[in-house]
């Protein structure tokens, strides 16, 4: 490893400013399980990197009656997998934070800093896309939007800006008749990063006629992919076995699967198809019931 210079900032503005000044030579480090490996293998090599762990008022789990569920930047994949709130209102987003690593990577990495590193391979991408979720970030210019199944633009690249950090992750309140489900798939050990990973989220009316659908798959490709079609598939319609099957078979339509050691663009995409049938119709179980 290179050897860097710690910074420690006590403001928002503060670390903005730092990145801001000295742009590809510095980088902004929470949790550091993922940075800290890729600075060994000298994948990235700064000269600088600014710890934002001294900024203890991004870490929170909050529930707003209004916005929903509100996470900060800097709180742990452990305490949103610990968290009452989440378990209660978000299952999925449970599932997906639950299954990150082991309890030991859970209780350092930060949902800020996985986004951020923007790794093919991570789980909360995919279920906070499914979600529609926003993510906040925060700037010499301010703060702004990006829906999450934006965010990621290609392996190791996101919509950040040089100066920019995350702060805070916005889920929109459940509805009635809403479930969401994720699932993903590893090819050796549970604690192994996924050959694919799939969310979906499923609203009905009054009548059972699917009112919202919103797929997406991720680990498989360099990019959160929504699945335009499946979701055309199903909104509007009841919903029925055959449905279901006709929506995950098309579901890859628009996926584009790297070959790597997680398996080939064929497996990948198999089982994506899979994994969407059973998070499909696992979710409308629960809003038929």
């Amino acid at each position: 490893m290179k050897p860097f210079t710690l910074v420690t900032p006590k403001t928002i503005t503060e670390a903005s400013s730092f990145l801001k000044k000295h742009g590809d030579d510095g980088r902004a480090i929470a949790g550091g399980t993922a940075l800290v490996i890729m600075m060994n293998e000298r994948v990235f090599n700064p000269e600088y990197l600014v710890d934002l762990r001294g900024l203890k008022p991004l870490r929170y789990v909050r529930l707003d009656k209004t916005r929903g569920l509100r996470i900060g930047s800097l709180t742990t994949h452990r305490m949103i997998e610990q968290s009452p709130i989440v378990a209660k209102r978000y299952p999925a987003l449970k599932e997906a934070f639950e299954t990150i690593g082991n309890v030991r990577i859970r209780n350092v990495g930060t949902i800020g800093g996985n986004l951020a590193y923007a790794e093919p391979q991570c789980n909360p991408p995919t279920v906070l896309s499914a979600l529609d979720a926003e993510i906040i970030v925060s700037g010499l210019k301010g703060s702004r939007r990006i829906q999450a199944e934006k965010f990621i633009t290609g392996i190791y690249e996101t919509q950040l800006k040089p100066s920019e950090v995350i702060t805070e992750i916005i889920v929109p309140p459940m509805p009635p008749k809403g479930s969401c489900k994720f699932l993903k798939f590893t090819s050796r050990s549970e604690e192994d990063k996924p050959t694919a990973t799939v969310a979906c989220f499923l609203q009905l009316d009054a009548k059972g006629v699917c009112k919202t659908a919103r797929l997406t798959i991720g680990a498989v490709g360099p990019v959160i992919y929504r699945c335009g079609k499946s979701e055309s598939i199903l909104q509007g319609k009841p919903l029925s076995d055959q449905l279901l099957a006709e929506a995950a078979d098309s579901c890859t339509d628009s996926v584009k699967a790297l070959d790597d050691i997680y398996g080939s663009p064929w497996f990948k995409l198999e089982v994506s198809r899979v994994l969407m049938l059973r998070a499909l119709k696992a979710a409308w179980k629960e809003v038929s019931s």
